[in-house]
């Protein structure tokens, strides 16, 4: 670090005869070499585990203590992110809190202390300068006059204060008036206030970004009567930029959150013909990021009031607000502008200075982003019969959007909304937050737990399993469930209670054999409308759950499908170890149920039974890797045949629920013309495979046989099983039905 200091000093002590270029290179160079040896100290005190591009894994995270490389450092963009805790911020942060030095605090300090100064210089320049006529007049198009942009008067005091908006005239005038201060050249480079080889932005207007009160992050440029693209920024790029307007706050606790620089400035100029400040602020830009509502809580802010534009853009607001503001358990309020206004902007231009008529209708977001949705109809005049209609259009539009998470809308629909989406969240994540006393937990009124198929079968969360042995009809059976689920449809006797998208992914079938068993299946489904474009199917072969890659891959097909549902056909081939190995299974489950709590979505598994000997047992313990998958799963279903004496289409369905009654076992019939299976309602009256047979086969051959291959025939034409067809042929000779020579190889045969 010092010897990197030393170098900087040399560099630019023949600044003079540099050229700007020349030294900001030279200048960025040594600056890399300073962040290279940081990087190096945090390897060597938190601990180097692996390297994939930018992005190095570290052993130890100094915020929650973890040591089991959760935390990454991207070392091009100098962020870091922690998995266990979900800490994420920039370089500077993860050093401080680590105990290791980036920059001398003075040389920290200093460049804060410039940043301050320039702030003051640029409000200076755009009230007195004539440069800034142009800018001056085009601040005055949009509702902000001169008299704002000086210290003012408020309730009878002069205070000062004055909005948070100033004039870039150039890096020349800007050096210029650094140097009558006693600022070194190298001090103003390293502060990153200059606009460089932007030139095309001289004359811009300024809008500092705040870190914390009174510190700087970092400082957006924009072009007078340009678009909203034409921005810069200037500030150490590892640096936050911070949010616009906490200066201005006289509380932090509650904050209101707007989309625009122009937006904050017209709300305040609102507070200021009441005589007050109003709490405002803009989280930035992209929208409000994880990092900016930290800014936000870092200051104290406890609650967020936002106020959104009313187009889709605003929407999206919205929901970026709600994802960030979980992490810091921020409670949210939204307030919707009459949809005649694009923004709060085009309301103080319009002369509309009514306060009263921005906050007087406060929602909850859940009711905010449904009544969006729904072009902002009035909940009360639904007509009941419409609701379904209604549930699914926002449910389908709501998935459509960029950036929407299903389970913050949810969670913040009042309960007079919630039968209308008929969609709730996992009780367990609405309990674990913090503790609560079993008093507290009997006064809450819970959502019953979301179902995609009702009364227990397939949750919206967590997974479910359908086990056999092979060659059963586990897949014929998965994919009429999908088409029940698309079309809404009963599935058996269970009532489908959400349509979802479905990514089946299929490990082992081809595209062509889905499709034969698709056509026949669909064909067959006769008075039903199914949207099959809510079905994809993905060839997934040599899929790995076990390789990051493969997950992400995987991740991106949920994403690009939109899918509610995925099914793994079948889940044993989606790993490298031992499926009947609890620690495989262990990891498998707990990478599904991050990638549902990420993607909000629900999976449904394929399974086979282990050796025959272990089916004895209960069904749920004949799978492979059985205590794993039994002691993790929502749901399972396990498929056999009904009877050795009954046709071998004949399936019986057993059942384990966790989250709601387990039905008794049930006999489904899979019919060979239709590929579909059929609720039995009377298995009693299936007719068992009878007795005679034994002789008709016999008779058939017309020769006697030894046992062994008389029981091999009786097995392979009646579909039976070898215990079964050695019990069927002791009977039909005590029956008479058929006759063994003497002795014990005798040959059976045909009485006659």
């Amino acid at each position: 670090m010092i010897i990197a200091s030393r170098l900087i000093q040399n560099c630019f002590c023949g600044i003079i005869t540099t050229t700007y270029n020349q030294a900001l290179m030279m200048y960025r160079n040594l600056v890399f070499m300073n962040k290279k040896n940081t990087i190096d100290q945090i390897k060597s005190v938190l601990g180097f585990h692996s390297q994939a591009g930018a992005e190095i894994c570290l052993q130890i995270c100094p915020f929650c203590g973890d040591d089991k490389h959760h935390l990454y450092l991207n070392v091009e963009k100098l962020v870091f992110n922690c998995f266990k805790c979900n800490e994420t911020g920039t370089i500077r942060k993860l050093v401080k809190e680590a105990g290791i030095t980036f920059d001398s605090d003075a040389m920290y300090e200093k460049t804060n202390e410039i940043k301050r100064i320039a702030a003051e210089f640029f409000a200076d320049r755009l009230v007195d300068n004539p440069s800034a006529n142009d800018a001056r007049k085009w601040l005055k198009e949009r509702g902000i006059n001169e008299k704002w942009l000086r210290p003012f008067q408020t309730a009878g005091e002069m205070i000062n204060k004055r909005l948070p908006i100033g004039f870039h005239p150039g890096d020349n005038v800007l050096l210029e008036h650094f140097d009558k201060l006693g600022f070194s050249n190298k001090e103003i480079y390293e502060s990153g206030i200059l606009i460089g080889k932007y030139k095309d932005f001289n004359g811009s207007v300024v809008f500092p970004y705040h870190i914390s009160t009174g510190v700087i992050g970092r400082f957006k440029l924009r072009k007078v009567r340009g678009t909203a693209s034409d921005t810069i920024w200037l500030g150490e790029k590892d640096t936050q930029a911070g949010v616009f307007g906490l200066n201005l706050c006289p509380s932090t606790k509650e904050i209101i959150c707007v989309e625009g620089e122009f937006d904050a400035l017209a709300l305040q100029i609102l507070g200021l013909m009441y005589d007050r400040f109003l709490v405002n602020v803009l989280a930035l830009s992209g929208g409000a990021s994880g990092n900016n509502v930290e800014v936000l809580y870092r200051n104290g802010a406890r609650g967020i009031h936002i106020i959104p534009d009313s187009d889709k853009g605003g929407f999206n607001f919205v929901t970026n607000c709600l994802n960030a503001a979980r992490r810091y358990n921020l409670s949210c309020i939204v307030y919707g502008l009459d949809k005649k206004y694009k923004d709060l902007d085009e309301l103080i231009q319009s002369g509309n200075h009514n306060l009263k008529a921005i906050f007087d209708d406060p929602m909850v977001p859940g009711e905010y982003l449904a009544k969006f949705l729904m072009g902002n109809e009035d909940f009360s005049t639904i007509n009941p019969s419409e609701l379904e209609d209604i549930r699914q259009r926002i449910v389908r539009e709501a998935g459509k959007l960029s950036g929407f998470d299903k389970r913050d809308f949810i969670t913040t629909l009042p309960d007079n909304l919630r039968p209308i989406i008929d969609v709730s969240v996992d009780t367990i994540e609405t309990l674990t937050k913090d503790p609560i006393s079993a008093k507290d937990l009997l006064k809450l009124r819970l959502p019953r737990p979301a179902m995609i198929i009702g009364n227990g079968l397939l949750p919206r969360h967590g997974y479910t399993i359908l086990a056999s042995t092979t060659k059963m009809g586990k897949t014929t059976m998965s994919l009429q469930m999908c088409l029940c689920i698309v079309s809404g449809t009963p599935f058996l006797v269970f009532p489908i209670e959400n349509q979802v998208g479905i990514l089946y992914c299929d490990f082992e079938s081809t595209k062509s054999s889905l499709a034969t068993l698709l056509r026949k299946q669909i064909d067959n489904l006769t008075d039903v409308t199914i949207n099959a474009e809510m079905l994809n199917l993905l060839e997934a072969r040599g899929l790995c759950l076990e390789s990051k890659n493969d997950i992400d891959w995987l991740i991106s097909k949920i994403d690009q499908t939109n899918a509610g549902l995925v099914v793994l056909d079948p889940i044993s081939l989606c790993v490298r170890g031992d499926i009947n190995d609890i620690r495989t299974v262990r990891m498998l489950v707990q990478t599904l149920q991050k990638i549902s709590k990420e993607m909000n979505n629900s999976w449904f598994m394929i399974h086979h039974y282990g050796k025959e000997t272990i089916q004895k047992r209960q069904p749920i313990h004949a799978m492979l890797g059985s205590s794993g998958w039994g002691n993790y799963t929502e749901s399972f279903v396990g498929m056999e045949r009904y009877s050795d004496r009954r046709p071998p289409d004949y399936k019986r369905l057993t059942f384990n629920f966790r989250l709601d009654k387990t039905p008794g076992d049930l006999c489904a019939y899979l019919n060979p013309t239709t590929r579909l299976f059929e609720l039995v309602e009377n298995p009693e009256d299936i007719t068992a495979v009878p007795i005679d047979r034994i002789g008709s086969i016999l008779q058939s051959y017309d020769k006697s046989m030894s046992y062994g291959v008389l029981v091999g025939i009786v097995t392979e034409e009646l579909g039976v099983s070898d215990p079964t067809a050695k019990r069927l042929i002791m009977k039909a000779k005590e029956q008479g039905i058929i006759k063994k020579e003497p002795g014990k190889f005798g040959k059976y045969y045909w009485k006659g």
